[in-house]
Order: C-alpha cells, then sequence, then structure tokens
C-alpha cells in the first residue's frame, strides 16, 4: 500500500533521466571565447585568488599579534603583582650566619 503523498504525481510530469554529463555542464564553454581571452580570464582569476589569500593570511597574522600582545601585556600584570607580593620562601631559606 503507498501513499496519496508517494503515488500522485502531477499530469504531464516525466521524470528526467540521469545524465552523468549533465553534472558537469557548467565545465562547458558558453561563449566562443578566444584563447587570449581565456588566459586573461585565467590570469584575473588566479590573481583574485592570490590577492584573497594574501588577505586571509594577514588576518590571520593581526589576530595571532592581537592575541600575542594581550598574553603579553597579562604576563607582565602577573610578573608585577608576583614583584609586590611578599617574599615567603626567603622567610624559610634565612642561613644563619
Amino acid at each position: 500500500m503507498g501513499s496519496a503523498l508517494t503515488d500522485s504525481k502531477p499530469a504531464g510530469y516525466d521524470e528526467p533521466e540521469f545524465c552523468p554529463y549533465a553534472m558537469l555542464e557548467y565545465l562547458s564553454p558558453r561563449s566562443s571565447a578566444t584563447p587570449q581571452e581565456v588566459i586573461e580570464y585565467l590570469e584575473l582569476h588566479q590573481a583574485a585568488q592570490e590577492f584573497r589569500l594574501e588577505l586571509e593570511h594577514r588576518a590571520r597574522l593581526e589576530a595571532h599579534c592581537q592575541w600575542y600582545y594581550q598574553v603579553a601585556t597579562d604576563h607582565r600584570e602577573a610578573l608585577e603583582r608576583m614583584r609586590l607580593e611578599a617574599n615567603l620562601l626567603s622567610w624559610f631559606n634565612r642561613r644563619s650566619a
């Protein structure tokens, strides 16, 4: 027994046949571009990719530098707090002369 949703199809509906090449249709040339135009397009695409990668690299570097500066500031503050604390270990390590 099938359900009403799976058994009914719109009138005139034919299921499309599977074509493995249809998935690669976007790779086929849509216009008759000259080889020079293709080369220019690929060079432009490569330049755009390199620019995007450079931006990502700089953004990661900036984030790392910000993190590093924050950690360094935290460590300097912790060192200053430790310097202001009493040195309890020195009280127990006094040598009698």
